[in-house]
């Protein structure tokens, strides 16, 4: 970074500069070159450009920067008015500059993110934005986004190919960062075979598109964070799991291991964040437990002794974010607590929050009758810990 430069100007004088760039993120921060024209009279801003490229491939491609790029033009001056880093001219043949020079960091990125409007998207769109990052949504259905981020740019996206591909890489093209939360919903509805391609495809497929689009541009986003769950790890109610554990076998397994595989070519860093269950009175499971507990009516289901590996939302949409801003994360990463129930706690728990009595038990097979394959989802659990996001200080 170079900063308080001064130079003996012409009428107009061209700027070139890059970065430095830093050993540790060598892998995962492009490389920057760029100019910036400057009238040495009036200190305007005439022209700018910039190159980038990614040190491993050494591929470059020029753009012209964005009002919310690393150059940190504010955004409510045009572009040939001079940024606040440029001090004024101390005269007609003299100017003072100084230079930031970094890949965008959070706060000023441009973050695309698939699965916008599910309970854990809509939170993270919101936190993003109020961060003052610049969101687009791809959308499975624009027309239900659109109320939702009226002040947002909103692009379809989906698994049906009903959307425009180039559409979708002329975005990807001037990302920072891309978060795919896109899928299904697993729970509601019996698994009939339809149902469990939809899931596998809705999965699968727009992951697959997302990494076709980034493989497609040259100014790639710094990062991937793709969903994923703790169903990869199987179900044992005695077995303790972390990123390095074996995955499982059963539906939810192969899933979940068909979806981080198809993030796997993206060629930039990638963060797989492995879902527990979330938490949080607007959606998931707490939303839908609440008020059967508010009746009297709660209690465990099954024997009880099954594992949840919970998450708060808050705490989900911070993790995707230190995701986001942390270079030294990537590959697979649990989003749970470090403090896995089981059920019957979790239950007495809610019983007390509630003032509710907790003691009413759902048979399991009960369950199995109502949801059939389904209800391995809240029959059957694991004991996972958040081993990574601990190391990389995430709390």
């Amino acid at each position: 970074i170079k900063s308080g430069v001064g130079v003996t100007l012409p009428t107009q004088k061209t700027f070139v500069y890059s970065n430095w760039i830093d050993q540790a993120r060598m892998e995962s921060t492009p490389a920057f070159v760029a100019s910036a024209t400057i009238s040495t009279s009036t200190g305007q801003l005439l022209s700018h450009t910039r190159t980038r490229s990614h040190p491993k491939d050494s591929t470059a491609a020029s753009s012209s920067i964005r009002s919310s790029s690393f150059l940190q033009t504010p955004r409510s001056q045009s572009s040939s008015t001079l940024p606040m880093w440029f001090s004024a001219p101390t005269s007609r043949t003299h100017a003072q500059i100084q230079i930031r020079m970094m890949a965008n960091s959070y706060g000023t990125m441009k973050i695309a993110v698939a699965g916008g409007t599910g309970f854990i998207g809509s939170r993270l769109v919101k936190q993003l934005t109020k961060d003052g990052n610049e969101v687009v949504v791809l959308a499975h259905t624009p027309k239900v986004a659109n109320p939702l981020f009226s002040q947002l740019k909103v692009i379809e996206f989906n698994s049906e190919h009903k959307d425009n591909p180039a559409v979708l890489e002329k975005e990807i093209g001037t990302c920072d960062a891309v978060v795919n939360l896109a899928g299904e919903p697993i729970a509601g509805a019996r698994w009939t075979p339809a149902r469990k391609q939809a899931i596998i495809d809705s999965r699968v497929i727009c992951t697959q598109r997302l990494v076709k689009a980034i493989q497609n541009v040259q100014n790639k986003p710094q990062v991937l964070v793709n969903g994923s769950a703790i169903g990869i790890y199987g179900i044992s109610d005695i077995k303790e799991f972390d990123e390095s554990s074996e995955s499982g076998d059963d539906f939810l397994a192969e899933v979940c291991k068909k979806w981080e595989a198809a993030a796997d070519n993206a060629g930039i860093r990638t963060v797989k964040i492995r879902t527990g269950i979330v938490l949080g009175k607007e959606g998931g499971a707490l939303a839908k437990m609440l008020p059967i507990f508010n009746l009297g009516l709660g209690g465990p289901l099954g024997t009880g002794k099954q594992w949840v590996s919970w998450i708060h939302v808050d705490d989900e949409v911070g993790l995707i974010i230190e995701a986001i801003k942390n270079p030294k994360l990537s590959g697979p990463v649990n989003a749970t607590s470090p403090n896995p129930v089981t059920f019957q706690e979790l239950c007495t728990e809610l019983g007390k929050a509630t003032k509710r009595p907790s003691f009413l038990p759902a048979p399991a097979f009960a369950l199995k009758f109502l949801l059939g394959g389904s209800s391995t989802l809240v029959l059957d659990g694991q004991k996972v810990y958040p081993k990574k996001a601990s190391l990389a200080g995430y709390n």
